[in-house]
C-alpha cells in the first residue's frame, strides 16, 4: 500500500494546490522503514504493497523518491540496511 499512499497525497495535494502535502524525505523515509517491519499478517494480496520485509519495494520507494528530486538521508539508507538486514 506504500504506492497507493504516495499517490493520494499528490492526488490531494493536486486538488487543493497545497505543496506541502507531497510526499518529501520523512515520507519516503517511514515507508521504507514500514516495509522492513511488515508482518505477514499486515499482508495483502495487492502486488504492489510489497511483500513481508521486501528489499524490492524498499529499493523501488527509494528510485521513486529520487526521481522525484528528492534526496534521500543517512536515515533512509539505515531504514533501507534494516530492511536487507529483516530478510
Amino acid at each position: 500500500h506504500a504506492l497507493e499512499v504516495l499517490d493520494m497525497m499528490k492526488n490531494r495535494a493536486a486538488q487543493t494546490g497545497d505543496k506541502s502535502l507531497l510526499p518529501d524525505e520523512l515520507t519516503y523515509t517511514i515507508l521504507i522503514s514500514t516495509v522492513a517491519r511488515r508482518s505477514k499478517s499486515m499482508q495483502t494480496r495487492d502486488v504492489r504493497s510489497g511483500g513481508e520485509k521486501d528489499p524490492d519495494m524498499a529499493f523501488e520507494l527509494l528510485e521513486r523518491a529520487i526521481s522525484e528530486g528528492i534526496t534521500p538521508n543517512g536515515v533512509t539508507y539505515c531504514a533501507l540496511i534494516d530492511v536487507c538486514s529483516r530478510c
